[in-house]
């Protein structure tokens, strides 16, 4: 079961940069996410929580997939003489973790998204119910 249509990502993404191919990648990857840290919980009728997590999932897995290919083009630093120009990994303006202590890991980031979304709903719980 899908959380969200391509139609949803679509309308309440402004638009959004993924294709109608590329989508259902994309919403998978999401949903697996999601269900790993809520145990599987969450089920129909889909809550506008888990919606509105599902798409900012699904567009910060697109940003940081599109950082890593391109790349940034920010100047990170630059030597006069011999004239050597260092660029910033796009992946790390994202706060993402590529080599070295900085920055956090891609799973990091996603699961505070879904915290932001989902910590207080009790669809993360990982207490014993009594």
């Amino acid at each position: 079961m899908q959380y969200i249509s391509y139609d949803f990502y679509k309308k309440e993404s402004g638009g959004g940069d993924i294709s109608a191919e590329e989508f259902p990648r994309y919403e998978k990857k999401a949903r697996a996410a999601i269900d790993y840290y809520t145990f599987g919980r969450i089920a129909e009728p889909i809550s506008e929580k888990v919606r509105e997590c599902m798409l900012e999932l699904i567009m910060f897995q697109r940003n940081a997939e599109k950082a890593a290919e391109e790349g940034s083009g920010v100047v990170l630093s630059e030597t006069v003489g011999d004239h050597t120009v260092h660029f910033a990994d796009g992946a790390g303006l994202l706060g993402l973790k590529r080599g070295g202590n900085t920055g956090k890991t891609q799973s990091e980031l996603e699961y505070e998204i879904i915290a932001k979304y989902l910590m207080s709903s009790g669809l993360m719980y990982r207490g014993v119910d009594l």
